[in-house]
């Protein structure tokens, strides 16, 4: 069986949680029998990571272009993976015309129209109103999972926004967090830094991603002043990829606020500090600092939109400034405190992250549609009612650009 992974960009799991998210996918379809092809029209940089012992045929295409359907007529893949809604519109067209028979599956990572409609309430200040889903962005993403065949989502509450807001059905939707059950060597407590041989607090993050951005500067103007009232002395370390000349302008030595960029090993840094602090005003899906933060047995305080998705203790999910920074200094100087949230994050990790139930899950539906695909398909009208439209517009418009770039 023939897998093909389309890119929004190539997987860079030391850069991002989208990053390891979409290679943790791979892992799972190796593992299960599938031959891998990743291919993508972005860059490539330096950074990128395939999962280790995984065989995975890497290969470069071209947007808007016919030699994409030659290709893929040659590889024929009995499944085809989205990496974002992005990816879908730019290619599930020509999937559906070329290789009907294709499974077509889409990762959302996380929904954006989510992430995006957060964001605007913050820009605006309007915090107390509720989410206008009505825009552009809602409406693409929407779409295109009804065109896919089945989309993966990655937290709970935003398969039930899924479900009640916009009435998707059950049967194109599957619950599939973060699959960490391949990478459990640093679970050990005896691997792990205790308490008495860590320092301080730490966050980590893409700075190519808008939240964490938002998330730092929350700390540098209200949470971290907050911080150093009640700890004179405490040390901030903040670590993360893409991190431009305004980000390393926040480093401020006087007020123990280090911006360190990138780092190779994400766990190692992690198990130096005692705390991690995530004070994310806005986003979607699932946060892989936190995830990593369980995984390193390192306690964190975050908000409501940090915890999303995770079952956390609720006395570390704190939205106002003075009790996010009461509690993460009672974690930090506190050896029981710090003790029994480490124990439970580690916790919750195996039950949540490193259990395999849920890939089982996705395997067995996949197995079903794959062997049902033309039943399948008749259940969703909408669907093949937008990807009938899809295709007779975007056919076109692409076609347009094509030639247009050979007369360029």
């Amino acid at each position: 069986m023939k897998a093909l992974i389309i890119g929004h960009v190539w997987p860079e799991p030391g850069s991002s949680a989208a990053g390891a998210r979409i290679n943790e996918i791979m892992h799972l379809l190796f593992a299960n029998g599938w031959n891998l092809t990743f291919a993508s029209a972005s860059q490539r940089g330096e950074f990128v990571r395939f999962p280790s012992g995984v065989a995975v045929n890497e290969v470069q295409i071209e947007l808007n272009s016919s030699t994409f359907d030659v290709w893929l007529q040659e590889l024929k893949p009995d499944l085809v993976l989205f990496d974002r809604f992005m990816s879908e519109e730019q290619y599930g067209w020509r999937v559906a015309e070329k290789i009907p028979q294709a499974v077509r599956i889409l990762d959302t990572e996380d929904l954006h129209f989510l992430r995006h409609a957060r964001a605007k309430r913050i820009q605006n200040s309007l915090q107390d109103e509720e989410i206008d889903f009505f825009n552009s962005d809602a409406f693409r993403e929407i779409a295109a999972i009804y065109r896919s065949d089945l989309s993966l989502i990655i937290s709970n509450p935003e398969l039930e926004i899924l479900k009640n807001t916009f009435n998707i059905p059950n049967d194109l939707l599957v619950y599939l967090p973060f699959c960490r059950r391949f990478q459990l060597h640093d679970l050990e407590k005896s691997a792990r830094p205790e308490f008495e041989h860590r320092r301080g607090y730490t966050m980590i993050g893409s700075f190519q991603h808008a939240p964490n951005r938002d998330a730092v500067l929350n700390l540098k103007d209200n949470i971290w002043p907050a911080i150093l009232k009640r700890q004179p002395d405490a040390e901030l370390h903040i670590y993360g990829s893409y991190m431009q000349a305004k980000d390393r302008q926040l480093h401020d030595v006087k007020s123990n606020f280090f911006m360190h960029g990138r780092v190779e090993d994400a766990f190692a840094a992690i198990q130096k500090h005692r705390v991690m602090l995530a004070p994310l005003r806005f986003g979607a899906g699932l946060k892989g600092k936190l995830v990593d933060a369980m995984q390193c047995g390192t306690p964190f305080v975050t908000t409501d939109v940090g915890a999303e998705g995770i079952h956390c203790m609720p006395q570390s999910v704190l939205n106002d400034v003075d009790g996010f920074a009461q509690r993460a200094v009672t974690l930090h100087n506190q050896k029981k405190e710090w003790n029994d949230s480490s124990l439970e994050g580690s916790r919750v990790f195996r039950e949540q992250f490193a259990d395999a139930t849920l890939q089982t899950e996705f395997l067995s539906v996949l197995s079903y549609i794959s062997a049902n695909i033309e039943k399948h398909r008749k259940k969703n009208f909408t669907g093949a009612m937008l990807m009938h439209h899809r295709m007779q517009s975007t056919r076109f418009l692409s076609k347009w650009i094509e030639e247009k770039n050979k007369k360029g």
